[in-house]
């Protein structure tokens, strides 16, 4: 049984590159791979490369266990640090008001719960920030064998028309 490792994704069995609307954008499913484990799908959407884990997910609640604290908050900025002390540690399900910029403190990677049964396992680069618009609904959890944190900087103004 051949092994697939992300160094060589191109090894990896493609799917047709059939295109399907969802919100709004295309979504092409690249490469799909199935193991007596799970799944595990490569997927271009509006061109951002998402790998997503089949696997379930325990419900999450708006209750986290991460630990957030606001380094600076005024009319225009709002500044916390996320801390997640082991794997599994989680923001709670929550919805941006704002948009926001994340920077993270660590290299590795965050499981992202958007509501569907199955994770988005987002890769963070330290130092590297990202930046997402208001509306994004979702749970931030460790998917570390370490402790990880990142800095979440949310724009509380109106943007200019």
């Amino acid at each position: 049984m051949p092994i697939y490792t992300m160094q060589n994704p191109a090894a990896l069995p493609r799917l047709s590159n059939e295109s399907r609307d969802h919100d709004g954008g295309s979504r092409t499913v690249l490469w799909h791979v199935a193991w007596p484990q799970g799944e595990l799908s490569i997927q271009r959407y509006r061109n951002v490369h998402a790998t997503f884990l089949k696997r379930s997910l325990p419900m999450c609640s708006t209750q986290g266990t991460a630990k957030p604290t606001i380094l600076i908050e005024n009319e225009r900025v709002r500044v916390t640090e996320w801390r997640f002390s082991k794997r599994g540690d989680n923001t709670g399900w929550h919805r941006h008001e704002y948009d926001y910029v994340v920077v993270p403190l660590f290299t590795g990677t965050l499981e992202i719960n958007v509501g569907d049964k199955f994770p988005v396992l987002a890769e963070m680069v330290n130092g590297v920030p990202y930046y997402r618009e208001i509306g994004v609904e979702h749970d931030v959890i460790n998917g570390n064998d370490f402790e990880c944190a990142f800095v979440e900087i949310e724009l509380l103004e109106d943007r200019e028309p």
